[in-house]
């Protein structure tokens, strides 16, 4: 994720799409001490920003993140969503 994690990050090059147009650039990623840490960042990074709270639906969720800035790729929401579908991953789906 980009950004900086306790004042920690690492410049990656990576692939945006800017007015159409797929760039490459070098950006700064977070650092993170373990796994954990990197999880809970993301999800509560993800809840507070992008993604509005209560939402359920993995489809509106992938549309949230793409209108909300998570990524510059215009087709992330329909990759994301096509990749759920094809590999039935709702069926890892619990209810708490």
């Amino acid at each position: 994720m980009k950004g900086s994690y306790n004042g920690q990050t690492k410049l990656y090059p990576t692939a945006e799409v800017y007015n159409g147009k797929r760039v490459m650039i070098n950006d700064y990623f977070r650092v993170y001490p373990n796994l954990q840490a990197a999880i809970v960042d993301h999800d509560t990074v993800v809840a507070d920003k992008f993604v509005p709270a209560g939402t359920t639906d993995y489809a509106v969720a992938a549309r949230a993140l793409q209108n909300n800035g998570y990524a510059t790729d215009p087709n992330y929401a329909a990759k994301v969503i096509h990749v759920i579908d094809a590999y039935r991953l709702t069926r890892f789906d619990t209810t708490q």
